[in-house]
C-alpha cells in the first residue's frame, strides 16, 4: 500500500509500478502550453485564454474554436481519409470554387478496370433470355435488332401471331439455369467494384441545381402559320338538275414549325444528367413542372407510357401566334376510351390510301352528308326526305319511298317501285311492271274501237 496523505490506494495492477509519469505546463496570459509524458497518454496541447485549442494524442488530432475558424494555402492542398469521414455544419456551407468541381464516387477499379464492361458483357446472356418470347413468335429486340425465331402458324383469319399456333421457346426457360451459371463471376465482378460508390442527397427542404448566371433566351425555331397546304374541307354544289350537282375541294394551310439550334454554342448553362441504368423521378403532390424555351424531346426505344388523372397535350406557340400537335407513328396508332372519345374542331379531315372502318352498331351524322364516289349498302336505306340523283341510281330490288321521286333523267327498274308520285325527264323503264293504284301497265289491255268509240268484244293486246 502507498502512502499519499491521508488516504491509502491500493495498487491493483502491477503494471503501475511500471508507468512513468511526468507532465510540463507553461501558464501565461496568453494560454497555457501542456506536454503530458505519461506512458500510454501522451499529449500535447495548445490552449488560447478563449478555450480555443489544439490538442494531439495517441487517438487523435482534434481542435477547437469558440469563434471564427479560419485557414489559407497557396499552394495545393490534399486531404485523404483512409475510413469514414462526417462533417456536421448547424448553419450554412458554401463551397465556392473558381475552377472546375468534380464529385467522384467509387472504387479505383470502376474507373482504371473494365469491371462495368465486364459485368454487362457476362449478364447479357440472361438478358438476351429475359427478352425471348416464350413462344417462336419472332419479333425484332428494339435495340440490338436482334430477328427472334418464327417455328408456327399465324391467325388464318388476320395473319396475327395473337390467335395462332406457335412452337414453346425453349431458350426461354433457360433464364433460371443461365443465371445460376452467372451469378458466381457477377458476385466475383461487383467484389472488385467495392463498396459503395453511391450519392445521396437529401435536403430537409428544397433542392436547387442550377447551371449558368444568365438564361439564354435566343429563338429556337421558327412558327409558320401558313406553311402546309391541306383539304379543309368540300363545298357541295347545288343538286340542281341544270347545275351537276358535284362537290368542289377547298383548300387551306396549316401550321409548319421549324427548330434552329441557336443555343448549342453557348459555354454555359448545360446540366446533363446520364444514368447508366434507371433514372427515377419522384414528386409529391406539388407535381414535376418542366419548361423550356427552346425544343423539349422525350424519346425511349422501349416503350413510352404517360398516365395521370387527366392527360393533357396542348400546342401553344405563345407569340409565335398558333400551335400544332403532331402524333406520328411507324406503324400503329391506338386511341381507346372505356366512355366517350370527342373530337372538336370546325373542320376535321380523315385521309386514309386504302379504306376508313366505322365498326359500330349505329352511326349517326346530325347534318349533311356528301359523298363524291360511289354509295354500297347491304342493309336497308330509309330516307325521310327527298333524294337527289345527279347521276344512275341502280337499285337490284325493290324501291320504297312516302314522298315523290324526281329524276332528270330516265328511271330504269329490274325490280319493283312503290312511290306516291314519279317525275321523270326522261324514260321511266321497268322490266316487271308499273302500277297506277290496282291498274297495270304490262296486263293492262283497251277494248279495240269499231268506229263508235264502243269495244268491239275484241281487246288490244298487252305492250311488249
Amino acid at each position: 500500500m502507498a502512502n499519499n496523505g491521508d488516504f491509502n490506494t491500493p495498487v491493483l495492477n502491477d503494471i503501475e509500478y511500471n508507468t512513468s509519469r511526468d507532465a510540463y505546463i507553461n501558464n501565461q496570459t496568453a494560454g497555457t502550453l501542456v506536454f503530458e509524458n505519461t506512458d500510454g497518454s501522451e499529449r500535447v496541447q495548445l490552449t488560447h485564454r478563449s478555450g480555443a485549442n489544439i490538442k494531439f494524442d495517441n487517438r487523435s488530432f482534434s481542435f477547437f474554436s469558440p469563434n471564427t475558424y479560419q485557414g489559407l494555402v497557396h499552394g495545393k492542398s490534399y486531404t485523404t481519409v483512409e475510413n469514414d469521414s462526417y462533417e456536421t455544419v448547424r448553419g450554412r456551407t458554401e463551397k465556392r470554387t473558381h475552377g472546375n468541381f468534380n464529385i467522384v464516387t467509387g472504387g479505383e477499379g470502376l474507373f482504371s478496370d473494365t469491371l462495368a464492361t465486364q459485368w454487362v458483357d457476362t449478364y447479357r446472356d440472361i438478358a438476351v433470355l429475359k427478352n425471348t418470347p416464350e413462344l417462336k413468335i419472332g419479333g425484332v429486340a428494339n435495340n440490338s435488332g436482334v430477328q427472334h425465331e418464327t417455328s408456327g402458324t399465324p391467325d388464318s383469319k388476320s395473319g396475327a401471331v395473337g390467335g395462332g399456333n406457335y412452337d414453346v421457346n425453349d431458350n426461354a426457360k433457360n433464364v433460371q439455369k443461365i443465371t445460376q451459371e452467372k451469378t458466381a463471376k457477377l458476385t466475383e465482378i461487383e467484389r472488385l467494384m467495392g463498396k459503395g460508390g453511391n450519392i445521396n442527397i437529401l435536403s430537409g427542404k428544397n433542392l436547387l441545381l442550377a447551371a449558368g448566371t444568365k438564361a439564354v433566351d435566343y429563338d429556337s425555331g421558327v412558327m409558320f402559320e401558313n406553311g402546309k397546304p391541306i383539304t379543309k374541307q368540300y363545298n357541295v354544289n347545288s343538286p340542281g338538275f341544270a347545275k351537276g350537282g358535284g362537290q368542289s375541294e377547298v383548300k387551306t394551310a396549316t401550321s409548319v414549325y421549324q427548330a434552329t439550334d441557336t443555343s448549342g454554342a453557348v459555354p454555359f448553362g448545360d446540366i446533363q444528367i446520364k444514368p447508366a441504368g434507371k433514372l427515377v423521378l419522384t414528386g409529391g403532390s406539388g407535381g414535376v413542372h418542366m419548361s423550356t424555351a427552346g425544343e423539349a424531346k422525350i424519346n425511349s426505344t422501349g416503350r413510352l407510357a404517360l398516365g395521370g388523372a387527366e392527360v393533357a397535350i396542348g400546342g401553344n406557340a405563345g407569340k409565335s401566334g398558333g400551335g400544332r400537335v403532331t402524333i406520328k407513328a411507324a406503324m400503329d396508332v391506338f386511341i381507346k376510351s372505356d366512355v366517350i372519345t370527342a373530337i372538336t374542331a370546325p373542320n376535321i379531315v380523315f385521309a386514309a390510301s386504302s379504306q376508313v372502318l366505322l365498326d359500330t352498331p349505329n352511326v349517326h351524322i346530325t347534318k349533311d352528308t356528301y359523298i363524291d364516289g360511289n354509295t354500297h349498302i347491304h342493309g336497308n336505306l330509309t330516307v325521310n326526305g327527298n333524294v337527289h340523283v345527279d347521276g344512275t341510281l341502280h337499285v337490284v330490288k325493290n324501291i320504297t319511298t312516302d314522298a315523290n321521286v324526281i329524276a332528270a333523267g330516265g328511271i330504269a327498274a329490274n325490280g319493283t317501285y312503290q312511290g306516291t308520285g314519279i317525275s321523270a325527264a326522261g324514260t321511266i323503264r321497268s322490266r316487271v311492271d308499273v302500277f297506277a293504284q290496282s291498274v297495270s301497265l304490262y296486263s293492262h289491255t283497251h277494248p279495240q274501237n269499231n268506229g263508235n268509240d264502243r269495244g268491239g268484244g275484241v281487246s288490244t293486246s298487252r305492250p311488249n
